[in-house]
C-alpha cells in the first residue's frame, strides 16, 4: 500500500531547490500537496515546473497566517515539511548573521506552533550536516552533534539550524510531535537556479565552465566532501516520515572527492578544457568531512545514484536551461 496516497501534506519553501523536488515527489506518490511560498506561484525560481500542487502565498513570519492555514485545512494535515529558510551565499551570511538567526528561528517556531495548535503528528525540520563542529572526527555520527561537541558558529545559518533542532527536541518532549530532522550533506541536481548565489559548488562551478570562466578553487583542492542528489533526499525524508525515524538522521552518500576532482569531472563532461586556479589565501572549511551513515542504512530501501550519473543528469539539465535562455533572449 501507498504510504503517501491522499495523504494531506504541507510544504514550506516550496519554490526553492528541495521543498520543489519534494513537493513533485510526494505528489507522484499520490499525496495531496499544499506548498506555501512567500511568492504568489510557482516560478522560474522553482525546480520543478510543476501543476501538481495547491499554492498558499503567505509570509510566515507572521504567526497568525500558518496557524489560520493549519486549524482551517480540511481535510487535517497529517504531516508538515519545514524547508523554508533564509540563506545566502559567503559574503551574505558574513554581513547578516543576526538577519538569519531570528528570520529561521521565527519561521520555526511558527511552524512548530501551528503544528501543536492544529494536532499535526508529523514535523520534518530540514537541517544541515553544517551543524557539526569542526573538531569532529570522520565519520561524523548523529550522536556526535551540539549535545557533545558544541563550538559556537560565526555563522548565522548554521546557528539557526542547531537552535532549531533544540526547539524541536523539546517541542517533541513536551508536546509529543514527532520530529524529523534530515541532516543533509551537500544538495546538487536539476533546477538549482539559487545555488550559485548561495555558494553551492556544483552549480558554481558549472555556470563557470559553462560560461567559459576559470574555476577558483579556495584551498588547493584537496579537501574532500559528500554529495547527495536532491531527488535522492527527498526521498530518504520521505522514508524517514513513512518508517517513523524520528530525531536527526545523517542523509549523504559514502561516495567522496576532492574540489579539484569535481571540476576536473565537470569540465570533462561538458566537453570544455580545463581551467582551474587555486588561491591558498582563501578559508577552503573542513579538510574533510564525511557522514556515519549506518543509520540511514539501516532502513533505506534504495541506492542513491552514484555521482557522476547525476553530475551527468544535472548538466544537461543547466545547458539546457542555459541554451534556452539564449534563444529567447531578444
Amino acid at each position: 500500500m501507498n504510504y503517501w496516497r491522499e495523504k494531506k501534506v504541507l510544504v514550506t519553501g516550496a519554490s526553492g531547490f528541495l521543498g520543489s523536488h519534494l513537493v513533485h515527489a510526494l505528489a507522484n506518490e499520490g499525496a495531496e500537496v499544499t506548498s506555501v511560498s512567500r511568492q504568489a506561484s510557482i516560478s522560474e525560481s522553482s525546480a520543478t515546473q510543476s501543476e501538481v500542487a495547491h499554492w498558499f502565498h503567505t509570509d510566515l513570519l507572521d504567526s497568525s497566517n500558518i496557524v489560520t492555514f493549519c486549524e482551517n485545512s480540511e481535510p487535517a494535515i497529517d504531516v508538515l515539511f519545514h524547508c523554508a529558510a533564509l540563506d545566502g551565499n559567503a559574503a551574505y551570511k558574513s554581513l547578516h548573521p543576526a538577519e538569519i538567526v531570528t528570520t529561521n528561528v521565527r519561521l520555526a517556531s511558527n511552524i512548530l506552533e501551528a503544528a501543536r495548535l492544529s494536532k499535526i503528528g508529523d514535523v520534518v525540520l530540514v537541517s544541515s550536516a553544517e551543524i557539526y563542529a569542526r573538531h569532529c572526527s570522520n565519520p561524523v555520527a548523529e550522536i556526535d552533534d551540539f549535545t557533545t561537541n558544541f563550538s559556537y558558529p560565526s555563522d548565522g545559518y548554521i546557528l539557526s539550524k542547531v537552535m532549531i533542532e533544540m526547539m524541536g527536541h523539546v517541542y517533541a518532549e513536551q508536546f509529543n510531535l514527532r520530529i524529523y530532522v534530515p541532516r543533509l550533506a551537500n544538495l546538487y541536481g536539476p533546477g538549482d537556479l539559487s545555488g550559485a548565489e548561495r555558494g553551492r559548488v556544483i552549480p558554481t562551478m558549472i555556470r563557470q565552465i559553462l560560461s567559459g570562466q576559470i574555476v577558483e578553487i579556495w584551498g588547493d583542492g584537496q579537501q574532500s566532501r559528500t554529495f547527495v542528489n536532491v531527488t535522492d533526499a527527498a526521498r530518504a525524508i520521505m522514508l524517514m516520515v513513512e518508517k517513523r525515524r524520528v530525531g536527526p538522521l545523517n542523509i549523504a552518500t559514502t561516495e567522496e572527492t576532492t574540489m579539484e576532482a569535481l571540476a576536473r569531472c565537470l569540465f570533462e563532461l561538458a566537453s570544455k578544457p580545463v581551467r582551474i586556479e587555486f588561491d591558498p589565501s582563501m578559508p577552503s572549511g573542513h579538510r574533510q568531512r564525511i557522514l556515519d551513515l549506518r543509520s540511514l542504512y539501516e532502513f533505506m530501501d534504495f541506492e542513491p545514484r552514484p555521482l557522476i550519473e547525476g553530475l551527468k543528469e544535472t548538466l544537461a539539465w543547466y545547458m539546457g536551461y542555459y541554451a534556452q535562455r539564449t534563444l529567447s533572449s531578444p
